[in-house]
């Protein structure tokens, strides 16, 4: 019962920063998600659970806190999907899938030359490129619904060129790992 509680005031802390770094943001003109991700590194172990050596998710209750960020996300992937169709997808069309391919490329090579400059061997440069090629559909839809920027025609190639990364990222992570890690 106790855990639980503690699970509880901890959430609670993290929406009343997560609202008031988001509410910063909007002041400055940015959008509210950029305050709320913020938010969530200040409570994280990078800066107060650093000067204060304390572990904000109570380690009692790790599996539960892990099961509600995953509703959390499964959530905003849901309004994400509410929010946008097919058909605005479609839109963006040509532009958006040539866009998508040489966003891929260009993040997949980078990566890879990182990886190679910091000396790792071709198997690890490749994931590093594999990681850079990766982008967050939910992140970028709530940031342009932020912006009322979501069913504009830049909205729509942002997010066709989103969906395009993440789909073409798989293929590239399967393509490129797939066999090597069996």
């Amino acid at each position: 019962m106790i855990a639980l509680k503690i699970l509880l005031l901890e959430i609670g802390l993290a929406l009343i920063l997560a609202k008031i770094f988001g509410y910063g943001m909007e002041k400055l003109k940015q959008p509210a998600v950029i305050g709320e991700i913020l938010a969530g590194i200040f409570l994280g172990p990078f800066i107060l659970g650093s000067i204060f050596n304390f572990n904000f998710i109570s380690p009692s209750i790790s599996n539960e806190t892990e099961t509600i960020a995953q509703i959390g996300i499964i959530l905003l992937l849901f309004l994400s999907g509410i929010e946008t169709g097919v058909g605005e997808i479609k839109e963006a069309g040509k532009s958006g899938m040539i866009t998508s391919f040489f966003d891929v490329f260009m993040a997949f090579l980078f990566g890879y030359i990182v990886g190679t400059i910091l000396g790792y061997d071709t198997l690890h440069s490749i994931a590093i490129g594999n990681i850079f090629t990766a982008t967050s559909v939910g992140i970028t839809v709530r940031t342009l619904m932020d912006m009322n920027a979501l069913h504009t025609n830049v909205g729509n190639l942002i997010l066709t060129v989103a969906v395009l990364d993440d789909i073409l990222g798989i293929i590239v992570l399967s393509v490129t790992l797939g066999k090597r890690l069996n």
